[in-house]
């Protein structure tokens, strides 16, 4: 694969830093009153910013701060409401030789028996919150056995800010795994890993010194924190961060906030484009453009070929290139990215479904069953991507499907606690050193496509379907229906495995009607019709914090009767706080 070569040199700098905090002291010295890091209103006008030399100084502040706690050297848990004040935290934290650790703080009991697992499996000194969520957090831990005392971020800048250089090796973050199968695990990684990776992150976007980046994924997911906001500070350029309620409210605040600020690069998920997308073509674009942008990072869940499509048809218009989307895949157990592009336009590889189904990826363009699957581009940072049968460790071929196997800097130390068979597998050809993924995947030359999820696989008739693909038939049966809106998940019958499906339907409307479409429609679409189809209420289907589906939940809400029949009565919906 021709494309950009690799350079662990962060732009503009001579050589790699010691470690995070190194990084940020070079910045500071070179681009003293550059825009390191920005909260964007719902305006898209900055709110809030702090140059690189403010940056350093306040984070040094907070470094004392956590001293006088008595929390220096420990695991503290970070969530602010302001993004700023959170990359202020996140960088006082090391400062202070202590590990940060990114939480959300929510509004359900859900959310709070998460928070204080992850303070408890990480042992951590205490919770440090900004002002303005201090209520919540203390509403969210109060009556909660085994909660962390909370302290609220107050740094008073220091004058001149003496960092003591770090380990290259030392632990620079634990990042929570989103819990789409399990519980969420710590995963250790260093600041080796995070400045390979980032280095990773450039190779595949192709993005320079000194312009914008604009993000409105949240900071306790590891897209957002390192493949946004610490990859703007890795690049020298400014990180512009929304909130990711401001987004979600209205997405179009997306795309307004590229055009102020002329942004370089952005990113997100498949649905952030769907989203998106909807608006668009509802409401228009004007006052739009997106001819600024160099890259598009598209990741975090299947990358969906008609996205791209429509991608070019709505937002082509408006200025984005041609080449711009750049699907990419990646996990927190390797950092962050795994694989994307290196300099070509994203591939779609037309495949038969039959064949897909029997574990071969191989190009048929006139197949009659066809589908379609995206690349998300090749290895990245010499590191190696492997396809390995999970019961036997033997290597496939070139377009046979298989777990993808990671191997190289980016692969984290491992997991908080407790030997796991993901770190340290070798292939039965003595390839050690591998994590295991849990994906499916094939590569086809150095391109990789992702077939599915190993835990989440279907197996209909000795077929094997992947729950996102079925996810997005159903989802576009009806009008009222949007991305996301749907679960699928595999439960065993009489007949066989077979799947029972969750619909989230909003407010009043023709329930069996479109029950019945979401039936028609999977039936058309894989020859097979699903056991059940229930209609739950919006926000019923558990997701990870990152906005993944936890299908084995589901699974286990279902098979509980937690889940009731549909009803034509919308009132009878199955509502969030009636799960058990």
């Amino acid at each position: 694969m021709s494309g950009r070569p690799f350079d662990p040199i962060p732009p503009g700098l001579s050589e790699v830093p010691q470690d995070l905090l190194a990084l940020l002291e070079a910045r500071a010295a070179k681009h003293p009153t550059r825009v390191a890091v920005c909260d964007l209103g719902r305006d898209s006008e900055p709110t809030t910013e702090r140059t690189y030399e403010e940056l350093l100084r306040e984070a040094a502040g907070t470094a004392r701060q956590i001293e006088l706690l008595g929390w220096a050297g420990e695991p503290i848990l970070l969530a602010t409401s302001s993004p700023t004040a959170f990359i202020v935290s996140f960088f006082g934290i090391l400062a202070a030789s202590a590990v940060p650790v990114p939480v959300s703080i929510g509004h359900s009991a859900r959310a709070g028996e998460r928070l204080i697992h992850v303070s408890t499996d990480a042992g951590a000194a205490g919770l440090l919150v900004d002002a303005s969520l201090a209520s919540r957090a203390g509403q969210v831990l109060r009556g909660l056995p085994d909660s962390p005392p909370l302290a609220i971020l107050s740094p008073r800048p220091v004058k001149e800010p003496q960092l003591e250089p770090g380990d290259r090796q030392a632990l620079a973050l634990l990042q929570y795994t989103s819990g789409s199968t399990s519980q969420p695990r710590g995963v250790r990684i260093t600041n080796a890993n995070l400045l390979h990776n980032m280095a990773c992150v450039r190779q595949a976007m192709g993005t320079v010194e000194g312009g914008v980046v604009v993000s409105w994924l949240p900071l306790h997911h590891d897209m957002g924190l390192i493949g946004m906001a610490l990859f703007a500070l890795f690049g020298g350029c400014t990180a512009a961060l929304m909130r990711p309620v401001d987004f979600v409210t209205r997405p179009l605040r997306w795309a307004q906030a590229i055009t102020r600020h002329a942004a370089q690069f952005t990113g997100g998920p498949n649905l952030g484009l769907e989203m998106l997308l909807r608006v668009a073509r509802e409401k228009g674009l004007e006052d739009v453009d997106l001819s600024s942008l160099r890259a598009i990072a598209n990741g975090a869940e299947p990358v969906r070929p008609e996205t791209l499509e429509e991608c070019q048809r709505v937002l082509g218009p408006v200025g984005l290139g041609q080449d711009v989307i750049v699907p990419c895949y990646g996990l927190a157990e390797s950092t962050l990215i795994a694989s994307g592009s290196t300099g070509h336009r994203h591939k779609i590889l037309r495949v038969s479904s039959q064949e897909l189904e029997a574990g071969t990826v191989s190009e048929d363009p006139l197949a009659e069953d066809a589908c379609e699957l995206v690349s998300c581009g090749g290895p990245l940072g010499g590191q190696e991507i492997l396809i390995v049968d999970p019961k036997t460790g033997d290597r496939r071929e070139s377009g046979q499907v298989g777990e993808i196997w990671l191997r190289g800097e980016s692969v984290s130390q491992g997991y908080l606690h407790g030997a796991t068979q993901t770190f340290g597998q070798t292939t039965s050809d003595g390839r050690d050193g591998c994590m295991r993924t849990g994906d499916l995947g094939a590569l086809v030359g150095d391109d990789l496509y992702i077939t599915g999820r190993l835990k989440d696989l279907i197996i209909v008739a000795g077929r094997n379907l992947h729950p996102a693909d079925i996810e997005w038939v159903a989802a576009r049966a009806h009008p009222a229906l949007r991305p996301g809106s749907t679960a699928a998940f595999g439960v065993e019958t009489e007949d066989g495995e077979l799947p029972v499906m969750l619909v989230e339907i909003r407010g009043p409307g023709p329930t069996e009607e479109i029950l019945r479409k979401v039936r028609a429609e999977v039936t058309a679409e894989f020859d097979f019709s699903p056991k059940e189809i229930l209609a739950v209420e919006p926000g019923f289907i558990p997701r990870t914090t990152s906005g993944k589906i936890r299908r084995n939940t589901c699974r286990t809400l279902y098979l509980s009767g937690s889940i009731h029949h549909p009803h034509s009565d919308p009132s009878t919906l199955v509502r969030p706080e009636s799960r058990s």
